[in-house]
């Protein structure tokens, strides 16, 4: 569910994982006025987002791609009592 600062509306995640760039006018996290006090409203399509840049971004980097596959292989191997 996407709302930039209005009701929540339904959104098609396959249209928005689509789009090239995330617009960095919608944010991920606002406060509204709600009932005389405040609430906050996370935006879990612009959490998504900010998830899919940074995996895209270590998946890209091959030392930490290297390094993670080492820890990863060290925790599988059994251990020496």
């Amino acid at each position: 569910m996407v709302g930039k600062w209005g009701p929540v509306q339904l959104q098609d995640i396959e249209a928005i994982d689509a789009m090239p760039v995330w617009n960095d006018d919608w944010p991920t996290l606002g406060v509204q006025n709600y009932n005389g006090g405040k609430r906050l409203k996370l935006s879990c399509a612009a959490l998504y987002w900010a998830v899919k840049k940074m995996v895209n971004t270590l998946a890209a980097d091959t030392a930490i791609v290297t390094a993670a596959a080492a820890v990863h292989q060290s925790k599988a191997a059994p251990q020496s009592p």
